[in-house]
């Protein structure tokens, strides 16, 4: 297991390598009327954004923002 110091010099590192490659990375409580929604990427007037729910543990954010940021690396520019 990551310790969590090590997880957020991850996660900054992932955020920086997001901004890079044009997305902005939102980490929030996702929740809409009490029913709970899920992760994502999606485009607002254009540009790219990674929602994460911030409830997850430090090692599921790095996985999961690891794994969108290879989804979007693969994409056409």
């Amino acid at each position: 297991m990551i310790r969590k110091k090590g997880q957020n010099m991850n996660l900054g590192r992932l955020l920086k390598q997001a901004q890079e490659l044009g997305c902005e990375v939102r980490m929030e409580k996702l929740e809409a009327g009490g029913i709970r929604c899920s992760d994502g990427i999606c485009l607002i007037k254009g540009k790219r954004h990674i929602f994460l729910d911030k409830r997850r543990p430090p090692k599921e954010l790095v996985l999961q923002l690891m794994e969108y940021l290879e989804k979007v690396s693969e994409e056409p520019s």
